[in-house]
């Protein structure tokens, strides 16, 4: 048995591949009797199956053994090919699956070769032009908030405090409109925020509230408070905007235009989606051929049983069971 396993689990994958490789590279005319280097029953090993062999290890870049050490090889696999038939394992349906994974790529090899597709760069400039927005960086902003919050049901005296308050901090704004410096060094309106703003998230980081889509206003603030950042020119602040949840400050820190991405940089990925999308047309009349070839007889009313056999296989797994493990009815 340990020899039958030995032979199942490693002399049959690499059997097929070596018979497919074989069948592929050598030469179908009659070989004369002094070309015979070896015989083995009714099988033989001749000088075109070693210069065959010789060549697939050298294709593939493997290290290239002399003559007799690779016709060595040969026997010695052969002979363990022989032995794996002879137990009958080229019935055992795991191994059959493998015959039919390697028929079928020999099949696709043969019958599905994929060209060399040229595709001219007036095409992919079509492509590119066609879906643009696709390779487009849309306009965006940069923004910088001081926010003092103003409670629901504040008094009148709380929200004059805290007006009074963002007008002590605009004032300082108009002063010091540069920013400069990190953390505790920080000067201008990043340091105003740090010192004012009541927005946790945002104050740490001079105010700034990253980047967004110019059409996309950012979550991080009302959408009126963001059109008015928008609005301004690079470097400026605000006037004080009131907001249903408190008062604003906004500086706009920085902008970029609507960019596309340049043709070249993206010549190589449209070419890819081409070729892919070609790839896949090839690969569905393929099949198409090979279904109206075969024409299967599909039993539908088995099928049909199929799924409702699953179905209730699924029902009773699901079942709640009891503490004693019984399912409840």
């Amino acid at each position: 048995m340990k020899i039958c396993r030995w032979i199942y689990s490693g002399v049959i994958p690499v059997a097929l591949t070596f018979c497919v490789s074989c069948s592929q590279e050598t030469q179908t005319e009659p070989v004369a009797d002094s070309d015979v280097l070896v015989t083995m029953g009714e099988e033989t090993i001749t000088v075109p199956d070693l210069e065959a062999e010789l060549l697939r290890y050298k294709k593939r870049g493997r290290s290239v053994f002399s003559k007799k050490e690779m016709l060595d090889r040969m026997i010695e696999f052969k002979s363990q090919a022989q032995r794996a038939r002879s137990l009958g394992l080229q019935k055992d349906p795991v191994v059959e699956r493998q015959i039919e994974h390697i028929l079928v790529t020999a099949l696709r090899k043969k019958e599905q070769p994929l060209p060399d597709i040229e595709i001219p760069d007036e095409e992919l400039k079509k492509v590119y032009d066609a879906d643009i927005s696709k390779y487009t960086r849309p306009a965006a902003d940069r923004l910088a908030i001081l926010f003092l919050k103003v409670e629901k049901n504040a008094s009148p005296q709380k929200q004059a405090d805290v007006r009074k308050r963002m007008d002590e901090a605009k004032t300082k704004a108009d002063q010091q409109p540069v920013n400069s410096g990190r953390g505790s060094s920080m000067q201008g309106f990043a340091q105003l925020s740090m010192t004012y703003s009541d927005d946790q998230v945002s104050r740490y980081r001079g105010g700034d509230i990253g980047w967004s889509n110019r059409n996309s206003p950012s979550p991080r603030v009302p959408e009126k408070v963001w059109n008015i950042g928008v609005a301004l020119k690079v470097g400026g602040v605000s006037d004080i905007v009131e907001t249903p949840v408190g008062l604003y400050l906004i500086k706009k820190t920085d902008s970029r235009p609507e960019s596309a991405t340049p043709f070249e940089k993206v010549r190589v990925s449209i070419r890819k989606k081409i070729l892919a999308e070609r790839r896949m047309v090839v690969e569905k009349d393929f099949s198409e051929a090979c279904l109206a070839w075969a024409a299967p007889k599909i039993n539908e009313a088995r099928v049909k049983q199929l799924s409702n056999e699953t179905a209730i296989k699924t029902k009773v797994a699901g079942r709640a069971t009891s503490a004693m493990g019984v399912p409840h009815e």
